[in-house]
């Protein structure tokens, strides 16, 4: 149980259980089976399958052996009940165990929908602190805000577009000795000759290599200008990070909500 997650633990007592009320029937079946025998109609009826006549549909109707089944049906349930009740009892013993172990995913509060106000490490940090303590300022181990980086996204995406491209036409150089072309669309959208014939006949290698090292450059930049974002938030000097170009686009509607937060206390 304790090398494993508490869904496998859960499933694995599941079929435990199962195993054990199965049991419990076999213990039944042990003095049922001679009832229904010797007690039901017997040769009175010819049954052309001899598994019915260690069944209940052997006896007839109105026979006292009906008995034995209430009383096995009783045994039956109550031990479901006695090993549903027991395994409760397991279920709740172990969760507060894990509960009360010093795990970071036990003192985490994920927060979403949060106002302009409160859209800063500095702020929610405060906020919490004021909850649980107004003297321990050391009362919430951390926080972190996570921002929308919709351009170093997009960004991304775009870089991992040409780089298959770019080794693909690196390997047909090599292999076959030629050098790939393809056509680029001119910047200048008015060039409506160019962008009839789809676009201007370029060497594929040199082109997406600049594309690539551009991109690259760009990633980098937008990766320094967040994480600058972040460190300023973090030491709470909001005033100034907010004050930067924001890594996140507006707020669609009415701009009360925010973004998602994770905060660890």
């Amino acid at each position: 149980a304790s090398q494993c997650g508490m869904d496998a633990v859960t499933t694995i007592r599941l079929l435990e259980l199962g195993v054990k009320l199965s049991c419990v029937a076999v213990v039944n079946s042990i003095y049922l089976m001679p009832i229904y025998k010797f007690t039901g109609m017997g040769g009175e009826v010819s049954l052309s399958d001899p598994i019915l006549e260690v069944s209940l549909s052997n006896l007839p109707q109105g026979s006292s052996s009906i008995y034995a089944t209430t009383i096995a049906a009783y045994i039956f349930f109550g031990s479901a009940m006695y090993l549903i009740a027991k395994d409760f009892d397991w279920f709740t013993t172990l969760r507060h165990e894990f509960l009360a172990q010093r795990r970071v995913q036990n003192y985490t509060i994920y927060l979403s929908g949060l106002p302009k106000e409160m859209q800063s490490n500095h702020a929610i940090r405060e906020y919490f602190t004021h909850c649980f303590s107004h003297h321990d300022s050391d009362i919430v181990a951390d926080v972190q805000l996570a921002v929308k980086i919709p351009k170093l996204e997009k960004a991304c995406a775009k870089r991992d577009k040409i780089l298959p491209k770019l080794e693909h036409a690196i390997n047909l150089r090599d292999v076959k000795g030629k050098c790939p072309m393809h056509r680029k669309l001119p910047n200048n959208l008015d060039d409506a000759k160019l962008i009839l014939c789809g676009g201007e006949r370029v060497e594929s290698i040199p082109e997406w290599t600049a594309e690539l090292e551009e991109l690259n450059n760009e990633i980098l930049t937008e990766i320094d200008r967040i994480e600058e974002l972040q460190e300023q938030r973090r030491g709470g000097d909001d005033d100034d990070a907010l004050a930067l170009e924001s890594p996140m686009p507006e707020n669609e509607g009415s701009g009360e909500e925010g973004e998602d937060v994770e905060v660890g206390v």
